[in-house]
């Protein structure tokens, strides 16, 4: 690829990416295909074969961009030309909880996925289909793609049953109290573990909008409550080091609410508790 544009990807991969992403996936996810997707791993297309780039700037841009497309698309074997479509070397996923949700089929199968960008490396480039499909600021604003095989710690799944049955489905409702949402917010994101478990709960309490707080800027008060109910869980110091946390306006939310509010309560967070103040984008 030439220096130009891998300059401009790396920059906006760098920058551009929420820490924290989605993925709903089943047995039948990308036409059913065996090892695509399972709890220890998430295979695109051409590495599931052997055939994916382990350095995707071996590509030219047109080429990424082409596959780019055709992945958007769901293109098959061969476009409408006729012209073979290579297979796709990403997996996709959303930075919008609400928008992963909305491909659930609660089926036995059905696990909801997430990766901690920053943990899982540079090994996986991750951008945002408007970064690569400009004519798609709309209509892709709620996808992301990730490059390469996804495993190890920075990915964990969890059947969506368990999820249910630890309370997902109360928490898609706006009712009960303060307490007894962050509670289950908790309990929910407890089933992921490690360092997935702050940044679920936080999802699960932002993907839809909750009356008792004010998510567009949460003040002082907001944020004890919140993190009384989530104790013992705590806000990471690495978030202070994340771009897409601490600089304003860094994360395109596009379409979903969601993206703005999560992003919004854990630069706050990150501020409250580890004193570091909100960043403009360019210093």
């Amino acid at each position: 690829m030439d220096s130009r544009n891998k300059t401009r990807l790396e920059h906006l991969r760098t920058n551009h990416i929420p820490r924290y992403l989605f993925r709903i996936w089943s047995p039948t996810s990308g036409g059913g295909e065996a090892g695509l997707n399972n709890i220890d791993q998430v295979c695109p297309h051409a590495f599931n074969r052997g055939l994916g780039h382990h350095d995707i700037y071996e590509l030219t841009f047109k080429d990424l961009v082409a596959m780019a497309r055709y992945h958007y698309r769901g293109t098959k074997r061969s476009d409408w030309t006729g012209c073979h479509v290579p297979l796709t070397e990403f997996s996709s996923w959303a930075a919008s909880l609400e928008a992963a949700l909305e491909y659930v089929e609660l089926t036995a199968g059905t696990y909801l996925a997430m990766i901690d960008t920053k943990v899982l490396g540079d090994g996986v480039k991750i951008w945002h289909i408007p970064h690569l499909l400009p004519e798609l600021e709309e209509a892709g604003d709620h996808e992301y793609l990730a490059h390469g095989v996804i495993r190890g710690v920075g990915y964990k799944a969890v059947a969506l049953h368990r999820l249910y049955e630890a309370g997902l489905g109360s928490l898609k409702e706006c009712s009960g109290s303060p307490e007894a949402i962050l509670v289950a917010c908790k309990r929910v994101a407890g089933l992921f573990g490690g360092g997935f478990a702050m940044p679920m709960a936080l999802a699960l309490l932002t993907h839809i909008p909750r009356w008792w707080y004010g998510y567009a800027e949460p003040c002082r008060e907001d944020l004890d409550v919140i993190l009384e109910g989530l104790k013992p869980l705590e806000v990471p110091e690495d978030w202070a080091e994340t771009a897409s946390i601490v600089v304003r306006n860094s994360i395109n939310p596009g379409a979903y609410d969601d993206v703005e509010r999560l992003t919004t309560l854990m630069r706050v967070l990150t501020e409250y508790r580890h004193g570091k103040g909100e960043v403009d984008e360019g210093e």
